[in-house]
């Protein structure tokens, strides 16, 4: 059958695209590493020294395209990337790191964090890697003043020298103002106390997407700023610095484009600007730990723009806890209907928070009202629309009755409601709601009720029910416990299974047992506890000897064992406790305590 001339011609043409690209693919699959740059990451390897994980793969005699964090061209085999961050934390290298880098004239991605350099500085030649768009340095003890000569990489898109625990450090930022393509800047525990001009020098670059400039020990906030050129921003970490200032009014500037903010640990003062409702793209703010005043701005949840009226706030989480602001929280919250973590904790806050405040966060993962003014009246039939990973209700008011809500809640971790003025007996779900559970505190409520085994809660790691009405046999505990809290309270009967836990665990810190009716004698497993800073005993029932493995706490800050029953002489030794600080046996029935078990402690022991 003949084929008519246009469809042959179109057959013909789709045959010669085939061939090209089949050729094309021979093509790629022959490219290889060239030689020189072959050559050069051997030299490189060399600077290392053997037994670094990554290099296990680099064989002479193979492509160096093949190694493992090399990556190539597949066009013309030149080297553009080493992903070279270490997967050992432990693994110490050799003080240099060749210059044979300069030989790889297309590399535009060099990764060496997570290695340990050993506090080297920070090689001048890496200013010479002309090509380099991405360049992290991060977490690798590099130590000493950032080369300026860092400002010639001018294809540079993203830089990280953060993570160097304070020993690197830069005198100015000047440097930065040939980065004119730089998206990323990330100088996190660098030392820039001493750059002055820093927010000029960060104002050049308009291409800016994400600054963080956490822990720089920086000291000046400038309040005004004549034009903002960052105004491509989204992603702004200034916290853990020391302004000592009002949040500035520049920061509105860029407000449009700002998804992350967070200003946490910066000693702001002054109220929270109404102008944070110009941030209609914030999702998220971190303004706690400061001394910020007055109330909660309306502005949060409410867009000042007429094109953005009615419509909520995009803000997940909001957090500005330990602060000293003040006024009614349920105003507060009607905008902020996307929330997942909420935690306002640690201020001066006021208000009875209802149903009909919280039945709109049905995202809501994370709720902490603790020490504030507030109260949560809702009715024992109500089913919350959320559940909750942390749930902090420290003083606030819940009670008088248990709180039944909390029976929905089945995946939390963290759950808080101390001084809640709860006075009822803890039901028995309560105490089988989460497996995930690591922080409990019920302290300082009037709770009854038989206290459960928790040595099945293998997450556990908190657990504070001191200053309430529980009468219980003492349970067991969860070996994973670090913070044991049973103070005043009537527990009884004896304490030797707590070497259970102690001899598994051997990062117990902190154990109270204080105030109770346990009684028997004081078990012989403390030379697993060398982790422990405090043991507190005080006023039980508890008879026989002093332990002399108790001199195994070489950790102890304060030891009390007063208002007991212990007998017998006491030959303790406390010469390997040299933290001790704190040490009563008073009121016991010891035949004799020598003198020297308390020379040189001072006033603060009995």
């Amino acid at each position: 059958m003949m084929i008519q001339g246009s469809k042959f011609i179109q057959l013909l043409v789709y045959l010669i695209i085939g061939l090209q690209c089949v050729e094309f693919s021979l093509m790629s699959s022959a490219i290889r590493c060239l030689d020189s740059e072959h050559v050069a990451l051997l030299k490189f390897e060399e600077g290392f020294g053997s037994g670094t994980d990554y290099f296990s793969s680099w064989k002479a005699e193979e492509d160096c395209c093949k190694w493992s964090g090399v990556g190539c061209d597949n066009v013309t085999g030149h080297v553009t990337k080493l992903e070279l961050h270490s997967r050992d934390p432990f693994n110490i290298l050799p003080a240099n790191i060749s210059s044979s880098l300069l030989n790889l004239p297309y590399l535009r991605h060099l990764d060496l964090s997570q290695n340990k350099f050993n506090y080297i500085p920070i090689p001048d030649f890496i200013g010479s890697l002309h090509h380099i768009e991405y360049l992290n340095l991060s977490n690798a003890n590099f130590h000493g003043t950032i080369p300026s000569n860092l400002g010639n990489l001018s294809h540079l898109k993203s830089l990280d020298l953060s993570g160097n625990r304070n020993s690197l450090r830069a005198e100015n930022l000047n440097w930065v103002y040939g980065l004119s393509f730089l998206k990323v800047l990330d100088l996190s525990g660098v030392d820039l106390s001493n750059a002055e001009d820093w927010l000029e020098s960060i104002n050049m670059l308009s291409s800016l997407v994400e600054l963080r400039l956490f822990y720089c020990m920086l000291h000046k906030l400038p309040q005004y700023v004549y034009h903002v050129n960052f105004t491509s921003l989204k992603i702004l970490d200034l916290s853990d610095n020391n302004f000592n200032s009002k949040i500035p009014d520049w920061l509105f500037k860029i407000g449009h484009s700002v998804v992350y903010l967070n200003l946490s640990r910066c000693q702001l003062q002054g109220r929270i600007p109404d102008a944070f409702g110009n941030m209609t793209s914030l999702t998220y703010l971190d303004l706690s730990e400061n001394r910020l005043i007055g109330p909660i701005p309306l502005t949060l949840g409410l867009f000042q723009k007429e094109s953005q009226l009615n419509k909520p706030s995009p803000l997940r989480v909001l957090y500005l806890f330990n602060n000293k602001l003040n006024g009614s929280l349920e105003q507060s919250l009607a905008q902020l209907c996307q929330l997942v973590a909420l935690n306002v904790a640690g201020n001066n806050l006021e208000g009875n928070i209802t149903e009909a405040h919280l039945k709109i966060f049905s995202r809501l993962r994370v709720l902490d009202l603790s020490a504030n003014q507030l109260g949560l009246n809702v009715s024992s039939s109500w089913n919350p629309p959320f559940q909750l990973e942390t749930i902090g209700l420290g003083s606030c008011l819940l009670g008088p009755k248990f709180p039944q809500w909390l029976r929905s809640q089945n995946n939390y971790s963290y759950i808080s409601i101390s001084n809640a003025g709860i006075a009822d007996v803890v039901p028995d779900w309560f105490w089988n709601l989460s497996s995930r559970i690591k922080y409990m505190d019920l302290s300082l409520n009037e709770l009854r009720g038989y206290v459960p085994d928790f040595s099945s809660q293998l997450q556990l790691s908190l657990l504070d029910l001191g200053d309430n009405y529980f009468c219980s046999p003492l349970p067991r505990f969860s070996v994973s416990l670090r913070t044991l809290v049973l103070a005043t309270n009537s527990f009884f009967g004896p304490i030797s299974h707590l070497c259970e836990t102690l001899s598994v665990n051997n990062s117990m810190r902190y154990f109270d047992l204080s105030s109770n009716k346990l009684s028997g004698e004081i078990p012989d497993c403390w030379k697993y506890g060398q982790s422990l800073v405090v043991l507190n005993l005080a006023n039980n029932h508890l008879s026989g000897q002093i332990l002399n493995s108790i001199g195994h706490l070489i950790n102890l800050i304060a030891l009390r064992l007063q208002m007991n029953s212990l007998s017998g002489e006491v030959t303790l030794s406390l010469k390997n406790c040299a933290a001790l600080r704190v040490l009563n046996l008073a009121n016991n029935m010891f035949l004799d305590v020598p003198t020297e078990l308390f020379e040189n402690f001072g006033s603060c022991f009995k």
